[in-house]
């Protein structure tokens, strides 16, 4: 037997991730014409659109959207606009780069001149959009992931005696996040939009993947990440495992997927992208009940922003438990305010067990305010001693 089931509509409730649609300024990369143009026409003419952060939340920071499309058009919604939208939502002036596509007649290495012009855009008119010179990065999807690794490896410090005061900024990209990019993919077809290899001032990468990409084989993800740790460049890299096609943007559908938008954005924020502060070093130890905890963690929460780094140290026994911990500045907090938590872990590492869970301290002891510190320039040592009310059995 066979069942129908008829559905009827009543009414349509659309919920917006925030913006108007389609509202967005867009503005001519190059405003004479660009270089090696075909026509006139808006497939004809690089651009980015700009979608700044409200004021009262702006962090400074920017990133460039390269929407993918398979070169043949552009996915200017779901990786585009919609992503400029997460980006603003927690600080980031987006710029949504409409690059000229293989679609059209146009090839990869044009592309690629398209992305190198919208970093120096960008940052020559850092001042007018509000947005730190130094904090400028990327983000594309899949042939716009390619864009954006590309840019990022053949980046240059522009030309000092260009007639055009654009040409004569920098298009190195400050960061880069790649999802699902087809660099690899294009290069064994024997497309190169560029011969510069990773090296020593290519800049940090976040990439998002997924295991069942039919599209872009993982090993390609792999491969990209490899080069990129032989040069020593600070690296994060996210498979998802199971069910994962290629193009699915923020994968707001997905209850899996969808949680590498906030890995990226925790990865932007410890890297201190979203803040102008100077990062620090900070060293102490930690004592409970005036014995040194023997195996642990310390946890530096910002206190009155969000956009600054949490930052942790881990506390080992070896070779001595003293219960120190070290920061190096790199990892370190930025000045300012910063929340203390102490997690212990064991007590001892024996067959017979010492603690039944994990341990946690933000206060000094019963009644006692949190662990709150003032991080500041000069040198942070910081000794935190933990009075427990009773020795917990």
């Amino acid at each position: 037997m066979r069942v129908q089931l008829i559905f009827v509509v009543a009414s349509l409730c659309v919920q917006h991730s925030g913006g108007a649609d389609f509202h967005v300024d867009w503005q001519e990369l190059w405003v004479n014409g660009a270089p090696k143009a075909l026509g006139k026409e808006l497939k004809d003419i690089p651009a980015i659109g700009i979608r700044l952060a409200a004021a009262h939340e702006n962090t400074g920071a920017a990133v460039i959207v390269c929407p993918g499309g398979g070169n043949p058009v552009l996915a200017i919604d779901h990786e585009g606009l919609q992503v400029c939208n997460w980006l603003n939502s927690f600080g980031v002036n987006a710029f949504l780069l409409r690059y000229r596509v293989m679609g059209d007649n146009y090839s990869l290495e044009t592309a690629y001149l398209d992305g190198l012009r919208a970093v120096r855009y960008v940052r020559h008119r850092a001042q007018e959009y509000k947005v730190d010179e130094k904090r400028i990065g990327m983000l594309g999807f899949s042939a716009g992931g390619s864009l954006a690794w590309w840019v990022a490896r053949g980046f240059d410090d522009g030309g000092r005696d260009a007639l055009d005061p654009v040409e004569r900024v920098s298009s190195r990209p400050d960061f880069a996040v790649l999802a699902y990019p087809a660099a690899l993919l294009y290069e064994r077809r024997g497309v190169k939009a560029v011969r510069q290899p990773v090296g020593p001032r290519s800049p940090p990468m976040f990439f998002f993947h997924t295991d069942a990409d039919q599209s872009v084989p993982a090993e390609d993800i792999l491969d990209m990440y490899l080069k990129l740790r032989e040069a020593r460049i600070s690296t994060e890299l996210h498979i998802f495992g199971g069910f994962g096609p290629h193009g699915v943007g923020l994968a707001d559908g997905e209850p899996v997927l969808r949680e590498w938008t906030g890995l990226a954005e925790r990865w932007m924020r410890k890297g201190g992208f979203l803040t102008e502060k100077p990062r620090v070093a900070v060293s102490g130890s930690v004592t409970i009940d005036g014995q040194p905890l023997w195996g642990g963690w310390v946890t530096f929460s910002p206190v009155e922003s969000q956009t600054e780094p949490t930052v942790a140290a881990i506390v080992r026994p070896f070779p001595k438990p003293d219960g120190k911990f070290t920061i190096l500045p790199e990892y370190g907090p930025t000045i300012g305010r910063y929340r203390a938590t102490v997690y212990e872990i064991a007590k001892a590492m024996d067959r017979i067990p010492s603690i039944s869970g994990i341990r946690t301290y933000r206060s000094a002891g019963l009644g006692m305010p949190p662990l709150v510190f003032e991080i500041t320039t000069g040198d942070n040592v910081l000794n935190l001693q933990i009075v427990t009310r009773a020795e917990r059995p």
